[in-house]
């Protein structure tokens, strides 16, 4: 080995200690950064009610829609009550951030409002969690409600939030108290309606109550007035559909009364000829 040889072997290895804590000291700084960044925009985030606001409606409503998502991805049913339960505390835990003031009230009737929505779905039917969450959902939008009467969207949620409080009890089987709320959330939104006739979100509102109502009637034997309310409610979603035909939401109202009126016509026509029902 020539002396040069010598030299450099056994400087190479000085060196690449020195190497390895440089790269350990920028990454020990990278972390740093991204943690200080993290937490600045965490502060960022809540330090205003709005931000935040619109921060954690949009993630409940992904609790929902990954809930729904799951389903529709052919996932089993524990994997889609999975993200419903891990997403209460998360979504429980930020909601605590605030003051006790109308929007945050709102917030969190929002927040609890997808979630009953979350264990209403035919996967993971959890009955007890849906009523609970709902019950939460109409204390919380009734505090906006008190704090600000005048808020024209604390006063739709809050008729809305009728609905769900109906869909809870329905599946608990308790048909009395599923009328009785559904049939509030039709005179509320449709006071609200008479207010502002044009509004196309409070029309969609009366429609879905009306369909609720019609399936309440139907359930019972009470064939006219059911079938009246999903003609009622068809007729709303059909001006709907012809100003704003793109929108999803109307164009799935429209297929499920459909369906509902379709299927009652044919259970008509089959009972007025005598046939069994399939």
């Amino acid at each position: 080995m020539q002396p040069s040889d010598a030299v450099a072997g056994a400087v190479a290895p000085a060196q690449r200690p020195a190497k390895r804590r440089r790269w350990l000291r920028w990454f020990l700084f990278a972390d740093f950064c991204l943690v200080v960044s993290a937490l600045w925009g965490f502060q960022y985030l809540i330090s205003s009610e709005e931000r935040l606001d619109a921060l954690l409606k949009w993630q409940s409503e992904k609790v929902y829609a990954a809930v729904v998502g799951a389903i529709d991805g052919g996932y089993d049913k524990s994997t889609a009550r999975t993200v419903a339960e891990i997403s209460e505390p998360v979504l429980m835990r930020l909601a605590s951030f605030g003051g006790d003031t109308a929007v945050m009230g709102h917030r969190r009737g929002w927040i609890n409002v997808q979630l009953s929505r979350s264990y209403d779905t035919d996967a993971i039917a959890d009955a007890t969690r849906q009523l609970a969450f709902a019950e939460v959902a109409k204390r919380q939008f009734e505090r906006a409600f008190a704090l600000e009467p005048d808020n024209p969207d604390w006063r739709r949620d809050l008729a809305a939030v009728e609905d769900d409080l109906g869909n809870a009890y329905f599946a608990a089987g308790d048909l009395d108290r599923a009328l009785k709320h559904h049939r509030e959330g039709k005179r509320l939104v449709g006071a609200l309606l008479a207010s502002d006739a044009d509004n196309p979100k409070l029309k969609g509102d009366l429609a879905a109550s009306l369909g609720k109502l019609g399936r309440h009637y139907l359930e019972r034997g009470w064939k006219g007035q059911g079938t009246s309310y999903l003609w009622q409610g068809r007729r709303l979603i059909r001006e709907l559909v012809a100003i704003a035909p793109e929108t999803d939401r109307w164009q799935g109202y429209l297929r499920v009364f459909d369906r509902m009126i379709g299927e009652e016509t044919v259970a008509i026509q089959l009972s007025a000829s005598g046939s069994p029902r399939l």
